[in-house]
């Protein structure tokens, strides 16, 4: 038997996943800008239809726990991002966290109507026109 010796890194870098859309062709790159180099971002695809209708969106909802469970086991994520505000409009923010919360280890969830909320909130924003 061969042995091997090794050495585990205990200082991993930060990890956050992202859920993108299946005919996304640009959110990573996006991300990949906006994100420091020092964080991991680990992606999975969500089928997504090439027509977005009101039934397109909704379907999503059910493939969003399988496709959040296609990412590593074992990562530490510190956050999972959904990437489709329409999506997320249509499905709701309770409903996408605690789907991708069923899939993927992480205590935390976004998207973007959450994040513009956020965002808002912080810039003292009150109406939007």
């Amino acid at each position: 038997m061969l042995t091997v010796s090794y050495d585990v890194d205990a200082d991993r870098a930060p990890q956050i996943g992202l859920v993108v859309l299946q005919a996304d062709e640009t959110i990573e790159r996006d991300m990949r800008r906006l994100i420091p180099a020092s964080v991991e971002v680990l992606v999975t695809r969500v089928p997504s239809g090439p027509v977005v209708t009101l039934e397109s969106l909704a379907a999503m909802e059910a493939e969003l726990q399988s496709a959040a469970s296609l990412l590593p086991e074992g990562a530490q994520m510190s956050v999972v991002g959904y990437g489709c505000t329409s999506g997320t409009a249509q499905i709701g923010t309770d409903r996408i966290a605690q789907a991708i919360k069923a899939g993927a280890d992480t205590q935390q969830v976004t998207e973007p109507v959450s994040a513009l909320i956020a965002a808002c909130r912080h810039l003292g924003v009150r109406r939007l026109g």
